[in-house]
């Protein structure tokens, strides 16, 4: 025979698991990531490569600015400045190869699939456009403008 009162109870806990299991997440969801901090205590400004590109697509930081490109899309991202595949624009903008004081280039074999993170620190006034290399029709723009003037 069935009990009604354990049926109900039963019924009312997986009820509440559910209503917790569904509304935690989704709170956390609504609070703001903390925003990543440079070395020097400033925000840095942040970039995201979704499964639609590059968002924002294009960003205006003052010289000195570090900026941080997070692969949120699972695909893989070689972020280069342009042209496309040569990257020379903007030499050293470039997630995969890398100059060392002795000016030999080395090129990273890999690359992630996904969750990968490069920050590169623009030391140029101009507008630097840049893409990603293994995709390059997902694309985006840096406006590098001088610092603004702490005088009055």
């Amino acid at each position: 025979m069935i009990d009604v009162r354990n049926t109900i109870l039963i019924f009312g806990v997986l009820t509440a698991v559910g209503i917790v299991g569904f509304w935690i997440p989704h709170e956390r969801a609504k609070q703001p990531s903390p925003q990543p901090m440079t070395a020097s205590g400033e925000a840095e400004i942040v970039v995201k490569y979704t499964e639609h590109g590059f968002d924002p697509q294009t960003i205006t930081v003052a010289v000195g600015t570090t900026v941080a490109w997070v692969d949120t899309s699972g695909r893989p991202m070689w972020v280069g400045s342009d042209p496309h595949p040569t990257h020379t624009d903007l030499p050293g903008f470039d997630q995969l190869r890398v100059i060392n004081r002795a000016n030999f280039l080395f090129v990273r074999t890999a690359y992630a699939h996904g969750n990968d993170v490069y920050e590169y620190t623009f030391t140029k006034v101009g507008a630097w456009k840049y893409h990603n290399h293994i995709n390059p029709s997902d694309r985006g723009t840096v406006i590098v403008i001088e610092r603004p003037s702490s005088k009055p």
